[in-house]
């Protein structure tokens, strides 16, 4: 993953979370981004690109989808709608969960979670949704970089 310095709104597939869109997002306010893998129908894992910045996250289906129309991802959702946190048994995960209900709603992965970096790349988006987080609660909160 690229950690940056520390917005945007969405709608992805329908859910109660997902709200309309600011077309007008700063793209400066990334906090990470990288690939990633996130599972479909409970069995697959997909490589994704992920961006996670201040006010939303963002799958796009690679980096050069990412680069040439960053206001178009395949899906995205608004950081203060949604809860994070590593899956208890797999540490490379991420579940993502609706903020109001606790649905889990994605599952995501640096990687097979066999190395050791796969544990550290999530602790690093842990914490930059932790960032994230705090940005959306406290107005003026800058993250610092790593």
């Amino acid at each position: 993953p690229q950690v940056g310095a520390c917005g945007q709104r969405g709608v992805p597939c329908g859910r109660s979370h997902a709200v309309a869109m600011d077309r007008d997002a700063d793209l400066t306010d990334i906090l990470i981004q990288g690939e990633v893998q996130k599972k479909k129908c409970c069995v697959f894992w997909r490589c994704r690109w992920c961006v996670l910045t201040a006010k939303e996250i963002r799958f796009f289906k690679d980096e050069a989808s990412f680069l040439a129309h960053p206001d178009r991802p395949r899906e995205r959702y608004e950081v203060s709608t949604i809860f994070a946190h590593p899956d208890r048994q797999f540490r490379s995960e991420i579940q993502l969960a609706d903020r109001r209900t606790g649905a889990l709603f994605v599952h995501m992965r640096t990687g097979d979670g066999c190395q050791a970096e796969d544990i550290v790349a999530s602790a690093l988006w842990m914490s930059a949704f932790a960032d994230a987080e705090c940005s959306a609660a406290c107005p003026g909160y800058r993250p610092t970089a790593p």
